[in-house]
């Protein structure tokens, strides 16, 4: 939650692509960490920070998509991007059996994997979207509607 929060300060903060590629950094740099250690506490920060990280790439790439797509291809182009979105996680979890899940295979290819994923949005000559809208988080409006 605090990423999709947060995301938009940070889009704000920095160039989209900016925001984009730091935020891939980290979630790289994420992955190797939990290969130092296995002790539950210290994973719990590190999956709060990949989540956190991933949030706002979806910031990034969702509002990059909404403003770009025609009205005409709007609804193509989203259901796409959820298509791979939700094909890459199954393929993701799938990954698992490639190798042992306590050992550093897995989190080096999830390293690389992010990393890679980042190239083509970070060498972009597509202009980035408009500056974010602020928007506030009213939980009681929601439960209303």
């Amino acid at each position: 939650m605090a990423g999709c929060v947060l995301g938009p300060r940070l889009v704000k903060r920095a160039v989209p692509i900016h925001t984009f590629a730091a935020l891939s950094a980290v979630a790289s740099a994420v992955s190797l960490a939990h290969a130092l250690e296995t002790g539950a506490l210290l994973w719990w920060h590190l999956w709060a920070a990949t989540a956190f990280c991933f949030a706002g790439l979806y910031v990034v790439i969702e509002s990059w998509l909404n403003e770009r797509a025609e009205k005409e291809n709007h609804g193509f182009i989203m259901s796409l991007y959820t298509l791979i979105n939700l094909g890459v996680i199954v393929i993701g979890q799938l990954m698992m059996t490639l190798a042992d899940p306590a050992g550093f295979p897995l989190f080096l290819l999830a390293s690389i994997l992010v990393s890679v994923a980042a190239v083509p949005v970070t060498l972009t000559a597509a202009p980035p979207p408009a500056p974010l809208a602020d928007v506030q988080l009213r939980p009681r409006r929601l439960f209303r509607l």
